[in-house]
C-alpha cells in the first residue's frame, strides 16, 4: 500500500515538473517571439477596488475562463481588437489558478498604462462615470414626452447611425491616448523605453543617464508625490481647452510639460493659485505632482440633469467637447432632449447608437434649455383654434384643440413656446403651445373710463370675435374696464343678476384721459348741448346760447365733460368739441394766421351777389387763394381789406395808377401819394400779406397787438372802426364757422421775402391821376429863405425819409405838387408841399420853406397860396 502512495506522489511529481517545463517553455517562447517589437503595456482594472477580471481562452465571452487575475494588475498588450485584447501575464504571483499566462480579456477592463494614473484617481476620489454620466434617454426613461430621442426599440429617424463605437463608461475615456496622438521628436527614445514622460520640444533628453542620478530624481520624485499627496483641496473634473493642453512640472512661465492631452479631453486637478491647477501625472510608475494653466481648462459644472430642445436643423452628439470631435448621432430642429450641465460651451448626454449606450457631447450653442420656471401662467388663446402640440413643432402632432378666447393654463418652456399638460383619452399628456397663439394677461391692469363708439358696444363672453354678447350698450354709453391683453379690455357686467366677467375690444371704446384739464372755451354755434352721455343722440340736459363762456374739463378726442346745474340741481354731461371754440365767434377775435376755407367761386360771388359784378377784383380771386397758402394769412381777410381799400376795386387811384389794392404806406395826410407803387396787383397782394404777417400777427412783430383784426387795428389803421368794417365784410364773403376755425391750427410760418422794389413814385411814362399830381410850368425855381430839411415823401412822422438838409439861398427847381396832400391843418400841413429838384435829385419840401420867383414875369411871389392863384 506504502509502495502505491509512493508510486503515485512519485507520479504526481513528474506531472508537475513536465507542466512547468512547459509553461517555462511557452513564456521563453513568447519572449522571443517578440524581441525587437515595441512593447505595450496596460492595466487590468476590475469593476470596482478589488474586483477579479476573467482572462478567457478565446476572444469572446462564451469562451472558457482560464484564468482570473486580480484588480490592478499590469500586463502586456499583445494584440487588440475591437471587443477584446490578447495579454501576457507578467507576474505569475498575480495568478490564482495558473493555468496559462496568455488570453483574452474584454476591451472594458483594460485601460493603457499611460492613462493607469488618472483612472487610479477617479477611483479613490468616488468618480463613477456609470452613475455621473447624464442620459438624454435610457430604455428604461423613454416616454411619449421626448418622441425624437432613440431606445434600442425605435431608432432615431432623423439621424443617420454610425458605425457602433465601444464607449466605456469611465470619464477617463476621454483622456487623450497617447497612441492616437503624434509624438514628439525628443519623445521618441522614451516611448521606445517605455517611459510615459513627455518634455518639451525644447528639452535635451540625455540617455545616458547613470544610475545616481536616477535614484535621485527618484527621490525628488517621492518629495513632491508626498507634498501634492497632502494637500487638502478638493479635486475636481475640467476639460481641456487647448489643442493640445499640457500638464507642467511647475507652477511657472518657464516650467517644462510633462504630458499633454488632445482638446476635448477629461482631466482632474485642483486649486493651487490664480493662474495653475495642481494634478499628478506618473512617470515611470511613480505619481508626479504637476501643475496646468488655469487658462488651458474649463472646470465641468455639476451633473444637473436639465430638458431643452435642438435648435439647429442638424443638432450633433460628438465624440467629444471638442470642435471637430466625431459626430455620433444627430437630432432634428425642435427635438426633445435631456442632458446635463457640463461646461459653458458643452453639454453631456447619453444617447443610442445601434442600441449601444455612448457618452457624447452637445454644443450649448445649439440647444435651447427649458425654463425651470414653475410658475404657472394664465393666458387667452388668440388663434382659432388654439392647438396644443406633442411636440415644440407647428408641424407635429396636434394633442388638443381650443376654441378663440378660452382661458388656459400652461409654464414657461423655451423661447416661442409654452409648456402645459391636457388630458386625451382620459390620460394627462404634456403638450407644447406657440407662442404666437397666447396673449398673456397684463400684470399691473389699468382701470379705465370710456366712451363706447360703437352702435351697439358689445361686452363678449370671451376674448374672441366669436364668443357670444353678454350684453349690449348704447353708442356713447360711459363704460368702467380694465387693461388685459393686446386688443381686448375686461369688466364686469350683470346678467340677470349675477356677476359675469366680460371682455370689450379696444376698438369698440374709447379711453378718456387719465390727466382732464379744466379749460374755458366759448359756445360756437347758436345752440350748444350737453347730453347725457357722449352722443348726440343722448338726451339733452342743457343748452346754451353762442359766444357763451363755458368750464369744461377735456374728456375724449371728441368730447368734453361738464357739470351743469338745472333746477338747483347737479348733473355731469357732455358737449362735442365741435360745438366749443378756443376763440369767441366771429372775426373780429378769429387769429388771421388761420387759412378759410374759401374757393373762387365763393369770391366772385360775393361781388355779384353785391351788384359789384363788374370789379377788376374778381380777375384775382385766385390770387388771394395762392397767397393764403404762400404767406399763411386768411384769405377771406385779404379780399374784405381790398374791397374796403379800394371800394369794391371802382374808386380808388392806388389801385388803377400803383397798383396798390391795400393803401399800403398811405397816410391820411398824403392817402394817395404816400402809398407805395408795386409792378403788378399779385406783387401788391403778396407784399402786403407778408408785412402783415412780420409786422402785425406775428409775436415779437414791429406793430403787434395780438393776431387779429382787434389786434391790427392798434396800429394799423387810425379809423377805429376799421376792424369792424372788415370783419362784416369777411361776413358777408363767409359767414363764420365756429366748428371749422375752432379745429384749425394756425399757420405760424411765414412765405419768402417778395422780390420787386418798392417805391412811393409812379416810374417816369406811367400814367397817373391828372387831377391829383399837379405839375408846374417848366422853369418855375425857388430859393430856400431857411435851412431846412428836404424829404422822399411829404410825411414828417419819420425822420428815415430825410434826404438832407438845404442852406439858405440854395436854389431848387419847384416840379409841382399833389392835391392830396394835406394842407388846410395845422403845421407841417398849413400849407402846401413842393416836390423839387436839387442837383438832378427829386423830392419834397415843406411850401413855407420856398421863396418862388416868377421867371417869365420877373415876379417874386411872396406866399405859395399867391403861387397857386397865378396857375388857377
Amino acid at each position: 500500500m506504502k509502495s502505491v502512495r509512493k508510486l503515485a506522489m512519485l507520479m504526481m511529481i513528474l506531472l508537475l515538473t513536465f507542466n512547468g517545463v512547459v509553461n517555462f517553455q511557452y513564456i521563453a517562447k513568447a519572449q522571443e517571439n517578440t524581441i525587437g517589437e515595441d512593447l505595450v503595456y496596460g492595466f487590468i482594472f476590475g469593476e470596482s477596488v478589488g474586483a477579479q477580471v476573467n482572462v478567457y481562452e478565446k476572444p469572446e465571452v462564451e469562451s472558457e475562463v482560464s484564468i482570473q487575475i486580480d484588480d490592478d494588475t499590469k500586463v502586456r498588450i499583445l494584440e487588440q481588437e475591437e471587443e477584446f485584447s490578447k495579454i501576457e501575464l507578467l507576474n505569475e504571483s498575480n495568478l490564482i489558478s495558473s493555468v496559462n499566462n496568455i488570453g483574452y480579456v474584454q476591451n472594458q477592463y483594460l485601460v493603457k498604462e499611460e492613462e493607469a494614473d488618472i483612472y487610479r484617481i477617479n477611483r479613490l476620489d468616488g468618480v463613477d462615470d456609470s452613475t455621473g454620466a447624464p442620459e438624454i434617454e435610457t430604455p428604461e426613461n423613454s416616454s411619449e414626452d421626448s418622441p425624437e430621442i432613440e431606445t434600442p426599440e425605435n431608432p432615431d429617424l432623423n439621424s443617420k447611425d454610425t458605425p457602433e463605437e465601444d464607449i466605456e463608461n469611465s470619464i477617463d475615456d476621454d483622456l487623450i491616448k497617447d497612441s492616437e496622438e503624434p509624438i514628439l521628436e525628443e519623445e521618441a527614445e522614451l516611448e521606445a523605453e517605455g517611459s510615459i514622460l513627455e518634455e518639451d520640444s525644447q528639452t535635451n533628453i540625455d540617455q545616458s543617464v547613470n544610475e545616481k542620478n536616477t535614484k535621485a530624481d527618484n527621490i525628488n520624485i517621492q518629495s513632491r508625490l508626498s507634498t501634492f499627496s497632502s494637500t487638502t483641496n478638493k479635486l475636481v473634473q475640467g476639460l481641456a481647452l487647448k489643442e493640445p493642453t499640457y500638464v507642467y512640472d511647475s507652477a511657472s512661465q518657464n516650467a517644462k510639460s510633462l504630458k499633454r492631452y488632445s482638446q476635448g479631453s477629461i482631466l482632474y486637478y485642483e486649486h493651487y493659485n490664480s493662474n495653475w491647477y495642481r494634478t499628478g501625472v506618473y512617470i515611470n510608475g511613480i505619481k508626479v505632482e504637476s501643475f496646468i494653466k488655469k487658462n488651458d481648462v474649463e472646470t465641468i459644472k455639476e451633473n444637473t440633469l436639465v430638458t431643452g430642445i435642438a435648435k439647429s436643423n442638424k443638432t450633433n452628439v460628438y465624440e467629444k467637447a471638442a470642435d471637430g470631435s466625431k459626430v455620433i448621432k444627430s437630432y432634428s430642429s425642435g427635438s426633445f432632449l435631456q442632458f446635463r450641465a457640463f461646461t459653458s460651451g458643452w453639454y453631456l448626454a447619453t444617447v443610442y447608437v445601434n442600441g449601444v449606450a455612448k457618452k457624447g457631447y452637445i454644443r450649448a450653442s445649439d440647444i435651447e434649455v427649458g425654463s425651470t420656471d414653475e410658475t404657472v401662467i394664465s393666458g387667452i388663446g388668440m388663434a382659432s383654434p388654439t392647438k396644443v402640440y406633442q411636440k415644440t413643432s407647428t408641424g407635429s402632432k396636434v394633442l388638443k384643440s381650443y376654441s378663440q378666447g378660452n382661458t388656459l393654463m400652461f409654464k414657461k418652456f423655451v423661447t416661442g413656446w409654452y409648456q402645459t399638460n391636457v388630458y386625451v383619452n382620459g390620460k394627462s399628456q404634456k403638450g407644447y403651445i406657440n407662442a404666437n397663439d397666447i396673449r398673456i394677461p397684463t400684470e399691473n391692469k389699468v382701470s379705465h373710463i370710456g366712451v363706447g363708439l360703437k352702435a351697439p358696444t358689445k361686452v363678449y363672453s370671451n376674448a374672441s370675435n366669436n364668443a357670444s354678447a353678454l350684453k349690449e350698450y348704447s353708442l356713447g354709453s360711459i363704460l368702467q374696464y380694465s387693461t388685459f391683453i393686446d386688443g381686448w379690455y375686461s369688466t364686469n357686467v350683470y346678467v340677470n343678476g349675477k356677476k359675469r366677467a366680460g371682455f370689450i375690444k379696444h376698438e369698440d371704446v374709447e379711453n378718456s384721459t387719465s390727466t382732464p384739464k379744466l379749460v374755458s372755451l366759448y359756445a360756437a354755434i347758436d345752440k350748444v348741448h350737453v347730453y347725457t352721455s357722449a352722443s348726440k343722440s343722448a338726451k339733452v340736459i342743457k343748452s346754451y346760447n353762442s359766444g357763451h363762456l363755458l368750464k369744461v374739463n377735456t374728456f375724449t378726442s371728441n368730447w368734453y365733460k361738464a357739470t351743469v346745474y338745472v333746477n338747483g340741481k347737479k348733473y355731469t354731461g357732455y358737449i362735442h368739441k365741435d360745438d366749443l371754440s378756443t376763440e369767441k365767434p366771429g372775426y373780429l377775435n378769429l387769429d388771421l394766421r388761420k387759412p378759410a376755407k374759401l374757393t373762387v367761386q365763393e369770391i366772385k360771388a360775393l361781388f355779384d351777389r353785391k351788384g359789384h359784378g363788374d370789379s377788376k377784383l374778381k380777375d384775382y380771386a385766385q390770387e388771394f387763394i395762392n397767397v393764403q397758402n404762400k404767406y399763411g394769412v386768411n384769405a377771406t381777410y385779404l379780399v374784405a381789406h381790398t374791397i374796403l381799400e379800394t371800394g369794391w376795386g371802382k374808386k380808388s387811384n392806388l389801385f388803377d395808377y400803383k397798383n396798390n389794392l391795400y393803401g399800403y404806406g398811405a397816410y391820411d395826410v398824403c392817402p394817395f401819394t404816400c402809398g407805395y407803387y408795386f409792378d403788378s396787383v399779385e406783387d401788391s397782394i403778396s407784399n402786403v400779406a407778408y408785412q402783415v404777417k412780420s409786422d402785425y400777427l406775428t409775436p415779437n412783430g414791429k406793430w403787434y397787438n395780438g393776431p387779429d383784426l382787434v389786434g391790427m387795428n392798434v396800429k394799423y389803421a387810425t379809423d377805429k372802426d376799421w376792424q369792424n368794417k372788415i370783419a362784416r365784410l369777411m361776413e358777408d364773403l363767409q359767414p363764420y364757422d365756429a366748428k371749422y376755425y375752432s379745429s384749425t391750427n394756425v399757420i405760424t410760418s411765414n412765405g419768402p421775402v417778395p422780390s420787386g422794389n418798392w417805391s412811393r413814385d409812379i416810374p417816369a411814362g406811367k400814367p397817373y391821376p391828372s387831377d391829383v399830381v399837379k405839375n408846374m410850368p417848366a422853369g418855375t425855381t425857388a430859393t430856400i429863405n431857411t435851412n431846412a430839411n428836404w424829404r422822399s415823401f411829404p410825411y414828417v412822422n419819420n425822420n428815415s425819409n430825410v434826404l438832407g438838409s438845404l442852406k439858405v439861398s440854395t436854389q431848387v427847381i419847384v416840379l409841382g405838387y399833389n392835391t392830396d396832400v394835406k394842407s388846410n391843418g395845422s403845421y407841417p400841413y398849413d400849407t402846401t408841399w413842393y416836390r423839387i429838384s436839387v442837383n438832378g435829385k427829386q423830392g419834397w419840401i415843406y411850401g413855407d420853406y420856398l421863396t418862388f420867383t416868377n421867371a417869365k414875369q420877373a415876379k417874386v411871389f411872396t406866399s405859395s397860396y399867391d403861387l397857386l392863384q397865378q396857375f388857377k
